[in-house]
């Protein structure tokens, strides 16, 4: 696994052991965003050296980070995206998107 993006952490604090749980004997970078609904968060993880960060955006429901993937040396902004069901507030993402 080179990234991953996950939704509903369900954690208050992504703990650096939980992280090399899921990818063992592999040094990983990554960035979170806390949410207050019951979701509690987004998490995007990566193995260190892949990625080289620019900005990290945010927003409510969603978690952006722009940046060079080095492999290929390819800019590319990566987007985890917590929506919601409720179709007035799907309209209005959008916009804060």
């Amino acid at each position: 696994v080179q990234l991953a993006c996950l939704q509903e952490t369900m954690l208050k604090v992504i703990a650096k052991n939980l992280c090399t749980m899921v990818c063992k004997d592999v040094e990983l970078e990554g960035r979170e965003l806390q949410v207050i609904n019951s979701a509690r968060g987004l998490l995007c993880i990566w193995r260190k050296g892949i990625f080289e960060i620019d900005p990290v955006f945010s927003g409510n429901g969603f978690l952006g980070i722009k940046g060079l993937w080095k492999e290929g040396k390819i800019m590319c902004v990566l987007v985890n995206v917590y929506a919601s069901t409720d179709i007035n507030k799907i309209i209005g993402f959008g916009n804060n998107l």
